[in-house]
């Protein structure tokens, strides 16, 4: 693979399904998406049926609790195979891919590129080309792990982010990519908006408008420039990187093997279409006989609050009349925080920062003191539909994020907390669509 060296950069070989295949029923929204929701992965599975799918080739989280992901991933990799041998795919090509997805009355541009997992470290980012944006949780690695270790193809949904205010790198590849006819165009399930690309094989290009743009728009940490932000699917990134140590390590004599690279997707920060939102959290208990020395959900949810926020300067907390009152308050200001449960809290702080970066450490520890756990969900009405299903769930509605000063932030004090924002809610996530071959 010929790599845009100094970038960390590579075109990668890009499978198509055949011209024939549904694309429509091929592409999937995100396997960390709507992680409490089975019912949109068993209604994405009724709408695929028999026709070949991303779907057959993921791992959707929020089955990874059933005890069968062996088995699953077993049949994952046997998919794959099957897709390589039984002609599913066009002849490759080796190209980057501009991409457009409108969704939502907005448009979002992107370069699908190879990233180079040599200048990509989640355990030391300070170090780094390409930089985490958010802790990385080891737990979540394992089952990203097992899946890609091994597996004959990677599908992409992993986002990096130029800080590029000016907006002068995805312009200049949509000029020259759109010379020429879309490799697809597509609708997408579940009105989850249109998604094209179109070739860009000139690498050459490509290098250049990135070393023009990086002349005045690269960020320095000591001696070490940070060229790109992983906005969206640090864990997928970092365990591409734990896969390619292993492999490494096994085989130290093969110098470049696609193993070493990951395929993503860079958009601009400052994108009109590139909303940033809030990761919000659900709350419950683990295990209802272990509850007997710790307040059960069922207190009042005041009470609850009161304690697991004691450290923070809390101005403010009131109860309010329903969850449409909170969600709206929340969106008006940075330094707030609401809870859903047996009540609707709005609580407000003095501002001092982001208010999840101090909140995070106190749920841990919360969580782990109580035995509850938490998960992390897209969308302020999702967490309050859920909570009204669930009467022993607690939501957690976090602030708006900015993302004037990302970039500033993360090269002067490092990752953010896990999960602090997300871009755009769920159905705007990226959709599986390009494959490549990862492992022969």
């Amino acid at each position: 693979m010929n790599i845009l060296d100094s970038f960390g950069l590579a075109a990668p070989e890009i499978l198509l399904p055949r011209s024939d295949i549904d694309l429509q029923k091929w592409a999937v929204i995100a396997c960390d998406q709507w992680t409490q929701d089975r019912r949109y992965w068993d209604e994405a599975k009724r709408v695929v049926g028999d026709s070949p799918s991303a779907l057959n080739l993921i791992f959707p989280e929020v089955f990874l609790e059933d005890g069968n992901s062996e088995e699953r991933i077993k049949n994952i990799h046997a998919a794959m195979k099957n897709y390589l041998e039984g002609g599913i795919f066009a002849p490759p090509h080796k190209t980057c891919v501009y991409v457009e997805r409108s969704v939502a009355k907005k448009k979002r541009r992107g370069l699908v590129i190879c990233i180079d997992l040599e200048k990509y470290d989640w355990r030391r980012p300070e170090t780094a080309l390409i930089r985490s944006t958010e802790d990385t949780v080891k737990s979540r690695l394992p089952s990203r792990i097992a899946a890609r270790r091994g597996a004959a193809l990677e599908l992409p949904h992993i986002l990096l982010l130029i800080d590029d205010k000016e907006d002068s790198v995805l312009p200049a590849l949509e000029s020259r990519a759109k010379q020429a006819p879309a490799l697809y165009d597509t609708l997408l399930m579940f009105d989850s908006g249109r998604v094209a690309g179109w070739a860009l094989d000139d690498e050459d290009f490509i290098a250049d408008v990135f070393a023009e743009f990086f002349k005045k728009h690269t960020w320095f940490d000591g001696q070490t420039p940070f060229l790109f932000a992983v906005g969206d699917g640090n864990h997928s990134l970092a365990s591409a990187k734990e896969v390619w140590e292993e492999y490494k390590q096994a085989h130290p004599d093969e110098e470049a093997p696609m193993v070493r690279f990951a395929m993503v997707e860079i958009e601009n920060l400052y994108d009109k279409g590139v909303a940033f939102e809030p990761i919000h959290r659900i709350v419950w208990k683990k295990d209802k006989s272990s509850m007997t020395c710790s307040p059960p959900i069922d207190v009042p949810l005041r009470r609850l609050v009161e304690e697991l926020v004691s450290p923070l300067p809390l101005l403010n907390i009131r109860s309010l009349q329903s969850s449409e009152e909170l969600m709206r308050l929340m969106r008006e200001s940075n330094n707030r925080l609401g809870f859903v449960g047996n009540d609707c809290l709005l609580l407000e702080f003095e501002n001092r920062g982001l208010v999840v970066a101090e909140f995070q450490p106190l749920l841990d520890v919360f969580a782990e003191k109580m035995n509850y756990a938490v998960d992390y969900i897209h969308g302020d009405r999702e967490v309050c539909a859920l909570t009204e299903a669930n009467a022993d769930h607690i939501g957690v509605l976090l602030p708006p994020f900015r993302k004037d000063g990302l970039f500033e932030t993360i090269e002067k004090t490092g990752p953010l907390p896990r999960k602090s924002f997300s871009i755009g809610g769920a159905e705007e996530k990226r959709f599986y669509l390009e494959a490549r071959k990862l492992f022969n």
